[in-house]
């Protein structure tokens, strides 16, 4: 039988399987509101997309397999997360299955392929994962093996002790030990039949089936009983380190849904727009105008002047005494008086509050100050070039703090929020309790007053540059480096961890500069 046939097979029971299956997406969807119903709705709706994001790849249904694997990550994260469900991760999936319904009404005018699901839907929830390592997940799994050969049973569970929390080896199915495994490993000839047995009553687990097969018919075959994880027999112990591995990022990882507050998109909505003087600021020094242009466009607004006044008497700096608007614009340059009044931006979102990340307004501006004069002692030997948007994005990448420490105060999460920030850090205290971050919000600040779409999603990307676009990762890379040596509670490292130094050798950056200038502001 060719691979064309095998295809073709493949889609008629992809067809089939979506007649009977798509209808029950949206009552488990609902399910997810019922405290008592969540945890069988998130088993059911994970395992649903899971099988399909396997089978839409090897068909090559690209334009199913994007929406299809985003939301296979949102159900896996719901399987860390306590019910019910947030009420916008429902309305997500609410209309993910009506996209469903769009793709069933395809599927039953006989298509071959199907329509590309929105590009705003798939970007309407983002999933990033928490740092672990997929050896640090497998750690805190519980593991059942099942083989009816004692000895090499035996050698077997004691390899995967090495890897999980407790690898146990069952010479039969037993109910009480699989209602609490996490990964399920079915080596034996009656695997096919074990694993009929116990998929209803182990939705949560995770089944690996060993069995032997010849080629992708016999895949296929497993594929329609809904087995998707399969070994060859005999099982070589790379091939099961690696299906285990890859377990840990469907199953296992732990991720948090980023989904930005409706309660802080309303407020955004409601700040005034840019003020004129700082829109002809950053019109002048991206057009390359002269510095008199400049200046006079300073001296126009009072509360600018200020700024840049300021930042000329501070130490961060390292300036010379300097008492005028001229001299202040003329040694800074254009570059970092654009970011300097971009700081000014802070002042359009009222009352500063930021209590609840136990700082005070002070320690937030020198947090800027601090980024700022960082990021143009590194970059000033790395690329000047790159400055325009660097020096911006390191002055305004804490803005969105403001925003959420305003939700902190507003929410009855305070005290649950200061314990995860002192016990986890900024970062996944922001992500546990509003599903969001601080960049995160300064990207959506920043995206509503329409500035350069690069220093944007310099600030969005800089949580994760792994996941930033090819044109801009450098950007997010330097971005993430320097909130990472400046924190937002304004805590300054004194040398360059590993995450560092694997950054930076990614992008082929000298440590040499970013070490210079990190003394430098830890000198003063």
């Amino acid at each position: 039988m060719d691979s064309h046939f095998m295809d073709i097979e493949l889609l008629d029971m992809f067809k089939d399987q979506f007649e009977t299956q798509v209808p029950s997406i949206e009552p488990n969807i609902i399910k997810l509101e019922n405290g008592e119903t969540y945890q069988d709705a998130v088993d059911d709706l994970f395992r649903f997309f899971h099988s399909y994001k396997a089978t839409t790849s090897y068909l090559h249904l690209d334009s199913m397999l994007e929406l299809i694997a985003q939301s296979e990550n949102v159900l896996s994260s719901l399987k860390n997360s306590p019910a019910p469900a947030d009420d916008s991760i429902v309305e997500w999936l609410l209309k993910v299955n009506d996209q469903f319904v769009i793709w069933l009404d395809e599927v039953r005018d006989d298509l071959v392929t199907f329509s590309e699901a929105p590009k705003e839907l798939i970007d309407g929830i983002k999933v990033t994962n928490i740092k672990k390592k997929p050896t640090e997940i497998l750690a805190e799994l519980d593991l059942i093996y099942v083989d009816k050969n004692i000895q090499s049973g035996t050698k077997i569970t004691s390899a995967l002790n090495k890897l999980v929390k407790c690898a146990q080896h069952l010479q039969d199915i037993n109910d009480v030990y699989l209602s609490c495994s996490d990964i399920i490993i079915l080596n034996d000839e009656n695997a096919i039949e074990y694993f009929n047995k116990i998929q209803d009553k182990c939705k949560s687990s995770a089944i690996i089936v060993v069995k032997s097969y010849k080629d992708k018919k016999d895949l296929i075959d497993f594929a329609k009983q809904g087995i998707n994880h399969i070994l060859n027999s005999p099982m070589r112990g790379d091939e099961l380190k690696r299906e285990l591995f890859a377990l840990v990022s469907s199953h296992f990882s732990q991720r948090c849904i980023i989904i930005t507050n409706k309660k802080i998109a309303k407020f955004i909505d409601q700040l005034e727009p840019l003020p004129n003087s700082i829109m002809q600021i950053q019109q002048i020094c991206d057009d390359d105008l002269s510095v008199k242009d400049l200046i006079k466009v300073v001296k126009s607004d009072p509360l600018v002047t200020g700024t840049i006044l300021n930042a000329a008497q501070s130490p961060i700096y390292g300036l010379k005494s300097i008492n005028t608007v001229d001299q202040a614009v003329s040694i800074f340059g254009k570059k970092t008086v654009k970011a300097l009044t971009l700081d000014t931006l802070k002042n359009s979102l009222g009352e500063i509050n930021l209590s609840s990340y136990g700082i005070d307004d002070e320690i937030f501006s020198k947090v800027s100050s601090k980024r700022l004069s960082l990021m143009i002692k590194w970059y000033s030997k790395v690329s000047v070039s790159s400055l325009s948007i660097l020096s911006a994005s390191a002055i305004l990448g804490n803005i969105g703090q403001i925003l959420l420490a305003k939700e902190v105060e507003a929410s009855s999460k305070k005290d649950d929020f200061n314990l995860l920030l002192k016990g986890k850090g900024t970062k996944i205290a922001e992500e546990t309790l509003f599903h969001t971050t601080t960049t995160l919000v300064s990207s959506d600040i920043l995206s509503y007053w329409k500035l350069n779409k690069d220093i944007v999603d310099s600030i969005r990307y800089s949580d994760e540059p792994d996941n930033a676009p090819v044109e801009i990762k450098e950007l997010c890379v330097a971005n993430y480096i320097v909130y990472s040596l400046v924190d937002s509670l304004g805590d300054v490292k004194s040398e360059l961890d590993d995450e560092t130094m694997y950054y930076m050798s990614m992008e082929n950056l000298d440590p040499e500069p970013l070490i210079n200038a990190l003394n430098s502001i830890n000198s003063l």
